[in-house]
């Protein structure tokens, strides 16, 4: 029988009452049916609410799972350090009992022994980790690198802060506290601090996950990194008594006293805010034996522009490359030692170790400024003392009747190339008393002029050039007064001091009368430079500096032959040629507030060349009076 028919049959023989009974839960099945794909239409939002609930919650669970991860880091760390400390008391309990030992007489039975044996090891002091008091809260100066509470100096020797007018203008040191001997600036080089020793203290502090590891930072949510913001904004406000001189900043350039390139003009007023800078710097501590990595990054708007009239309407400044370094590794005294790598001050810079301030924004006369992309090594010794070795940029400057030659440019007599790194070092001792370094560098100069399509021409010849240098200074008066020097000697420096002698790390007598190519050759110029200075603090808001510059360069005779000298082809390389240059400086500057300094300042300057030009010029001088402010954060 068919099964719908045999199933209607035995409906239909079932008792009406039956039947209806059937027949209803028949319906509300039906009807469930077909409800279903409605309730699962309106259920599926609710479900998908409840997705994106449980994936939130497991995002909980994993940061927190970070969270805790992390202070078992920390935990194992300070767990590590408090072993270490154990260990070193322990050594020291044992050096006293051998002593006591050694020495019965030297102490009563009864005598508790000299030192608390169940006591940790006391903390490196700051002076023992190469932070002084001036590196705590400096800014960065000329060409330092950021300071933990202001901009920085010098970065790859280890600095932090930069000091606050160190050689330079938007370093303007910070004013004196209410006694000038307690203010931030111990007039010695900026060396950093390690960050790990407050780093180790956050698991005590409730707001541990914002604060930084190091002044004026703050820390990165979620990870071991802090960050610091600094820089400032200048305004330079010039007036030249005479001549006309454009440039904002004073060097071995400024006009002769008469001819093409002479000074026959009245003063000239400017106003400029490119020189001020901003920067960021960062520190991520790891642990004791690895240490911490620190990054800077530093511009100003002190870059070439196309077009200087543009100062008309928009004054369209072009952003320079001050700092862009990493450098890791233990910077507490004792420890493994530092790496640096990138662009930073060159270990021959002593502009940002001459803790001075003067307004302009010059590389001082007799001062180097270089930065460069660099790869270096620091040790910081117990004691004071910081020893560096780097090989930097190298960059061959020599010039010819025809002009300068440099790797980018070819002067006339060829390309200046370099085949080898420079070889850069410095070690510096510090104290309370004050400071003392000791810079060097050897370099390659070399320039080929093998590309001449004349065969007669083609030639290149090389020379070592060297430069020795000393920088100190001494706090007196309770460090009311400080004296500072810097002095350097050598042959083939050329770039290396830069607003003195660039351009002229050699010579060439290629181009002259009566030499061919293959009797052309090179030789290194001698350069001695020096700066005597000294800062006094009148009070806690007001300060002057007065400086003196030197520079002596000397040549071999041909280039009395260069182009533009007295008797030789008309050109202007003659007037390039300085033998002499000294200048004065003096300022006062007054600081109502740490971060801002207002200042006035008087420059005279003069340059001898080495021979007379065909106009029969000897020299020029320049007065320039210089008023600044200088606002940091």
């Amino acid at each position: 029988m068919n099964p719908f028919a045999k199933s209607f049959s035995c409906v239909a023989a079932t008792p009406p009452r039956e039947q209806a009974v059937r027949l209803g839960r028949a319906a509300l099945l039906g009807a469930a049916v077909l409800s279903l794909p409605i309730w699962l239409l309106s259920a599926a939002p609710a479900s998908a609410q409840s997705i994106e609930e449980l994936k939130a919650q497991l995002n909980m669970l994993q940061r927190r799972i970070e969270q805790l991860e992390t202070e078992q880091k920390r935990a194992a760390r300070r767990e590590a350090e408090a072993q270490r400390q154990a260990r070193l008391a322990s050594q020291d309990a044992a050096r006293n009992a051998r002593v006591a030992e050694a020495s019965p007489t030297q102490a009563s039975p009864t005598q508790a022994p000299a030192t608390n044996q169940g006591a940790p090891a006391a903390a490196p002091s700051s002076a023992s980790q190469g932070l002084t008091a001036s590196s705590a809260g400096r800014q960065p100066a000329g060409d330092q690198a950021p300071a933990a509470q202001f901009p920085m100096a010098q970065s790859g020797t280890g600095t932090v802060t930069p000091p606050q007018g160190r050689g330079g203008s938007g370093q303007p040191q910070p004013a004196p506290s209410t006694t000038p001997s307690r203010q931030a600036n111990d007039q010695a080089p900026p060396q950093v601090a390690s960050a790990l020793p407050v780093q180790e203290q956050a698991a005590n502090d409730p707001l541990s996950q914002w604060r930084g590891s190091f002044p004026g930072s703050f820390r990165v949510p979620g990870t071991d990194t802090s960050v610091r913001l600094y820089g400032f904004a200048k305004l330079n406000m010039i007036e030249d008594l005479g001549p006309r001189n454009r440039s904002d900043s004073l060097g071995s350039g400024i006009p002769l006293d008469h001819g093409a390139g002479g000074g026959r003009t009245n003063g000239d007023f400017q106003a400029s805010a490119r020189r001020s800078r901003l920067g960021i710097e960062t520190r991520t501590p790891f642990d004791r034996d690895f240490g911490e990595v620190r990054t800077q990054l530093e511009i100003d708007f002190a870059g070439q522009t196309n077009d200087l009239t543009a100062q008309s309407t928009s004054n369209p400044y072009t952003p320079r490359l001050r700092q862009a370094f990493a450098e890791f590794g233990n910077f507490e005294a004792d420890g493994w030692g530092t790496v640096l790598v990138g662009q930073s001050n060159s270990l021959f810079n002593d502009s940002v170790l001459i803790p001075l301030q003067w307004l302009n924004d010059w590389t001082a006369l007799g001062a180097s400024a270089v930065r460069q992309a660099q790869l270096r090594y620091t040790h910081r010794f117990a004691g004071g003392l910081t020893t560096s070795i780097s090989l930097e940029n190298s960059y061959s400057d020599v010039t010819s009747t025809s002009g300068t030659s440099y790797p980018d440019s070819n002067g006339g007599a060829g390309f200046g190339i370099s085949e080898a790194p420079d070889l850069a070092a410095q070690a510096i001792y510090q104290g309370d008393w004050g400071f003392a370094a000791l810079r060097g560098v050897v370099r390659e100069v070399r320039i080929d002029n093998g590309a001449a399509s004349n065969a007669a021409q083609r030639y290149n010849d090389t020379t070592v050039g060297y430069g020795l240098g000393f920088t100190g200074a001494l706090n007196l008066l309770d460090k009311r007064l400080v004296l500072a020097t810097t002095v350097n000697y050598g042959k083939g420096l050329g770039r290396y001091l830069d607003s003195s002698s660039n351009g002229y790390s050699a010579v060439t007598d290629f181009g002259l009368s009566g030499v061919s190519g293959a009797q052309a050759k090179i030789d290194a110029v001698q350069v001695l430079s020096g700066i005597v200075g000294a800062q006094y603090h009148w009070s806690d808001k007001w300060r002057s500096n007065a400086m003196l510059h030197g520079v002596r360069l000397n040549y071999p005779s041909y280039v009395h032959d260069f182009a533009g000298c007295i008797g030789a082809s008309s050109g202007t390389v003659c007037d390039g040629v300085n033998r002499d240059i000294w200048a004065g400086v003096i300022n006062l500057i007054y600081s109502p507030v740490k971060p801002i300094d207002l200042g006035i300042e008087y420059t005279h300057e003069e340059r001898t060349l080495e021979t007379r030009d065909l106009n029969g010029t000897r020299g020029g001088q320049a007065d320039r009076i210089q008023a600044s402010a200088i606002v940091r954060f």
